[in-house]
């Protein structure tokens, strides 16, 4: 990792390194040392996000024949919640770092906002909640007079959300590499606005 930043790492040029992982916790034989161990890993790099599960057997595997669950449920279950909270303090650090940033984005297509509150097809599947058919609820369609969001990611893999320039249609940037100026940032997404 620290080769990687030492070669990788160029926020000057809007290309921050970001690193992702994947961690399980409570493997059996998992000591408390392990445990820290695995703690401080996540506090010297610092990732951009991770996927953190708690170990539990699953058929079919060598750990589920040979290695006894030796590792209590309250203990997996406390060091996974643990992990959880120390990895989304650092991704919204990381996040707001970014804030005032110019990154270059690959722009995906609509947020997930907007294809939230775009018009349904009507041969779309009617769903029922509380008693109500959705299509019975009105929906804020995507071309009212807001200009629609887009979304794309920086090849660090961040989220940005920005809005389509005037005069633009969104498939028309879609595919694209466009510079976007970061102005706000949550745990998981940046917003920002057109370099």
């Amino acid at each position: 990792v620290d080769r990687a930043r030492r070669f990788l790492h160029q926020p000057e040029i809007g290309r921050p390194l970001m690193i992702a992982g994947d961690f399980i916790v409570g493997f059996p034989g998992e000591t408390d040392a392990d445990y820290e161990c695995t703690r401080d890993l996540l506090e010297r790099v610092r990732f951009k996000n991770n996927f953190i599960f708690q170990y539990s057997p699953r058929p079919g595997t060598t750990a589920y024949k040979r290695i006894p669950d030796d590792v209590p449920d309250d203990v997996k279950r406390w060091r996974c919640n643990d992990l959880l909270a120390l990895q989304s303090q650092h991704s919204n650090e990381i996040s707001h770092q970014q804030i005032g940033s110019t990154l270059s984005v690959f722009v995906e297509g609509l947020s997930k906002r907007e294809r939230k509150r775009a018009p349904k097809p009507a041969n779309a599947v009617a769903l029922t909640l509380a008693g109500r058919t959705m299509n019975d609820v009105p929906m804020v369609a995507a071309t009212s007079a807001k200009r629609p969001q887009l979304s794309g990611r920086t090849d660090g893999d961040l989220i940005v959300c920005f809005d389509c320039p005037e005069g633009k249609a969104p498939d028309d940037l879609v595919g694209s590499i466009v510079n976007v100026r970061i102005t706000d940032a949550h745990q998981l997404t940046l917003q920002g606005e057109l370099a």
